[in-house]
C-alpha cells in the first residue's frame, strides 16, 4: 500500500476511558493529571482501536476538571483528528459529552449506538412523522 486516498472511518467517535499520559514509566495508579501534563491518554473500548493521545487545553481541563483525579469508569467519545506516520499514537479530541460510567445500562446503551455509528437514531420521532 502506498497512500490510502479515502480513509475509511475519518471523523468516526470511538467511545474511550480516559487516562493520565505518565511518560516516567512507572504509571500513576491514582489516576492524576499534574498541572504540567500535556497530554492524557484515551484507551478506547474497542481493542482493536489504538490508544488516542488528547492534548490538554483551556477546553479539556474545564470539561474534564483537571489537573485533579480522572475516573477511569467514565466513557467519553473520542474522535481521532491526526495521526502522523512518525507517531506511535494519533492525536484526538473530545467529541461532545461523558456517556456514562462503564456498566450502568444507559452509558452501555449509548455506547453500543455510538460504536455502531447509530447515535442520531435514538431521537424522538416529530408528531407529523408519527402522524404519517
Amino acid at each position: 500500500v502506498v497512500a490510502i486516498s479515502d480513509p475509511k472511518g475519518q471523523g468516526r467517535v470511538i467511545v474511550c476511558t480516559l487516562h493520565p499520559n505518565d511518560l516516567s514509566g512507572k504509571g500513576r495508579k491514582d489516576g492524576n493529571v499534574l498541572k504540567e501534563d500535556a497530554f492524557i491518554k484515551a484507551v478506547p473500548t474497542d481493542k482493536r482501536m489504538p490508544t488516542i493521545l488528547l492534548q490538554v487545553n483551556d477546553v479539556t481541563r474545564k470539561v474534564l476538571k483537571i489537573p485533579g483525579r480522572l475516573d477511569k469508569y467514565q466513557m467519553w467519545p473520542v474522535t481521532i483528528v491526526a495521526w502522523k506516520e512518525s507517531s506511535t499514537m494519533p492525536l484526538g479530541r473530545l467529541k461532545g459529552q461523558c456517556i456514562g460510567k462503564a456498566g450502568t445500562l444507559e452509558a452501555e446503551e449509548r455506547h453500543a449506538l455510538i460504536e455502531n455509528e447509530l447515535d442520531d437514531h435514538d431521537v424522538d420521532f416529530v408528531d407529523e412523522e408519527l402522524d404519517e
